[in-house]
């Protein structure tokens, strides 16, 4: 008989082969540890390799939806309203409608001086406005 350890009272060989077969785990632990982190890494890797392009697309769309939505209110700021206008001028600077009386042989807003020519309901510049701001509006989600 191999003898006994005094402080487990298991035999020697037997105490031998536990603690040999514990150290074997414990190193099969770490190795299977370290493979899991690779995997983890190469997973990750994966993501972001595959999403963050997108994500990078998605943040971008976001950002130019809402300048876009900012500039269409700086532009609706600018155009008449839709409909009768209750008076002869538009200004977009003062943001009121304008009586000729108001108005030099220029076609200058007297209050201000701003050129009222191609501000005007019925010019093809408003026109224009007001139809991409229909079809941008047509177009929103």
């Amino acid at each position: 008989m191999a003898g006994v350890c005094s402080s487990c009272h298991l035999d020697l060989d037997e105490a031998f082969r536990v603690e040999t077969e514990r150290l074997k785990l414990e190193k099969e632990l770490a190795a299977l540890k370290a493979e899991l982190e690779q995997h983890k890494q190469a997973m990750l890797d994966r993501i972001r390799d595959k999403i963050l392009p997108y994500a990078a697309e998605a943040i971008e769309m976001v950002k130019l939806k809402a300048e876009n939505e900012k500039l269409k209110a700086a532009l609706r700021l600018f155009l008449p309203p839709e409909g009768n206008p209750p008076e002869d001028w538009w200004c977009p600077e003062c943001h009121e409608w304008v009586s000729g009386h108001h108005v030099t042989s220029q076609e200058a807003h007297e209050d201000c001086g701003t050129i009222l020519t191609e501000c005007q309901p019925k010019s093809k510049n408003v026109e224009r406005a007001q139809a991409a701001l229909k079809k941008g509006d047509e177009d929103a989600p």
